[in-house]
């Protein structure tokens, strides 16, 4: 804990100091470029869920790889789009296609055929989810939590307490199982939004079985920006700058990302500051190395 403390005391924020501070900057710090990746459950495309294009980054200066964990899965589980045949026959040469909607995965081998530093994720599958994933024990280095598990507990929808602590425990439990030992989860939810923070008894749920699965626990408040490095000769070159007539879906979603290249401080930067579902809250936990 103190290692993260030291490491982020330039991000620390308090209601007396500086404001908070854009999350990107702790996927930054925190993912390495040789790590083993896990992402739970990205939306349907790289602008409601920007943490997995993300990461992505994060891990493309070196050996490291992105895995994407379905949220849920069972027999109530239906595919997003396409069938899982139809996928692979459009997108093959995207990593692990299945019933895991293809959108973003391909939104993803757009960006890195543009020339922006990528690594292509693999879909681990139909039959991972965030309490089962199919990796063995002690294998990632760090698992990103974009607002995933508090909504699948159904912390926002006043599920049935027991059902809710049951959910968040067998998440957080498959969490430690996968990380290895001093490994990191990127939490992110909204405690107001989930009435974590009006109520006490679900807000210290979310803290308790955090730490009785094993982990220790930093709590930052981020404005839920995420940024990803575009090279001026990238920006230049970018062939997709007006919207596409005909319309063409890989060359809507080349245009979505020009459209959100911005110049800053002489630097161009795609921009992702408004997901889905927003993160202010970030808990930065670390898995308690064996003793």
């Amino acid at each position: 804990m103190e290692n993260i403390r030291r490491r982020f005391s330039n991000l620390w924020e308090t209601p007396h100091k500086q404001p908070p501070r854009e999350a990107y900057q702790f996927y930054q710090e925190l993912i390495q470029p040789d790590n083993i990746v896990g992402v739970i459950g990205p939306f349907n495309n790289f602008i409601d869920k920007p943490a997995l294009m993300q990461a992505c980054h994060c891990v493309s200066g070196g050996n490291g790889s992105v895995f994407v964990i379905d949220p849920q899965w069972g027999p109530q589980k239906e595919p997003i789009d396409e069938s899982s045949e139809k996928q692979k026959k459009h997108f093959s040469e995207v990593a692990g296609l299945g019933d895991f909607s293809s959108n973003h995965l391909r939104q993803i081998q757009i960006a890195k055929s543009n020339g922006i530093k990528l690594t292509l994720p693999q879909w681990l599958g139909p039959d991972s989810a965030a309490q089962k994933i199919e990796l063995p024990n002690d294998s990632l280095d760090v698992i990103v939590d974009h607002s995933v598990s508090v909504f699948l507990s159904g912390g926002r929808l006043n599920r049935d307490p027991i059902e809710c602590m049951s959910t968040m425990n067998s998440c957080y439990r498959e969490y430690n199982r996968v990380l290895k030992p001093g490994g990191i989860l990127i939490l992110q939810t909204d405690r107001s939004e989930y009435r974590l923070k009006n109520n006490p008894f679900i807000r210290s749920l979310l803290d308790v079985f955090l730490e009785n699965n094993g982990f220790d626990i930093e709590e930052f408040r981020v404005t839920d920006a995420f940024r990803i490095p575009v090279s001026t000769d990238v920006y230049d070159n970018w062939e997709q700058r007006e919207f596409p007539k005909p319309f063409d879906s890989d060359k809507f979603s080349a245009y979505s990302m020009f459209k959100r290249m911005v110049n800053i401080d002489g630097a161009y930067y795609l921009v992702l500051d408004k997901p889905w579902s927003q993160g202010p809250d970030m808990l930065i936990c670390t898995k308690a190395n064996e003793s």
